[in-house]
């Protein structure tokens, strides 16, 4: 059975790293010809682009990790410390739940109010210029 993978697992580290692939041939390529001023250049160009295409992926995650620690350190850790005096072990466990319940409603909420529904990903603006050849 195949497990699901998550962002951070998976599709970043994988496309990150075929551009550092790609970017080795060609500086390599470079190196075996002797042009040695492209080789500095190749390997700028792709520092810069895994910088920014990781960046701009990376950027999806941050909703997931903001509810996470809202539901961790404002929810569980606080709850768990408060109703220690009263409920001693008891408080541990029920601030599981909570904090679950309060990252379930969060999600609920990002997924019937946000914004992410009028996001439109790979579909080309109607007033794009042709592509000259295609």
């Amino acid at each position: 059975m195949q497990s699901r993978m998550s962002l951070t697992e998976g599709s970043i580290p994988r496309a990150l790293l075929a551009i550092a692939g790609a970017v080795s041939s060609m500086a390599a390529q470079n190196v075996g010809a002797q042009k040695w001023d492209r080789v500095g250049t190749v390997a700028l160009a792709g520092v810069t682009y895994n910088l920014v295409l990781g960046g701009s992926l990376i950027a999806f995650i941050y909703l997931p990790l903001f509810m996470l620690i809202i539901s961790l350190w404002c929810i569980r850790v606080p709850f768990a410390f408060l109703m220690l005096k009263n409920w001693a072990a008891e408080a541990i466990w029920w601030s599981f739940p909570l904090a679950s319940l309060t990252s379930l409603i969060m999600a609920i909420s990002y997924y019937r109010f946000g914004g992410w529904r009028k996001l439109r990903l790979g579909v080309a603006e109607a007033n794009a210029a042709a592509v000259p050849g295609v």
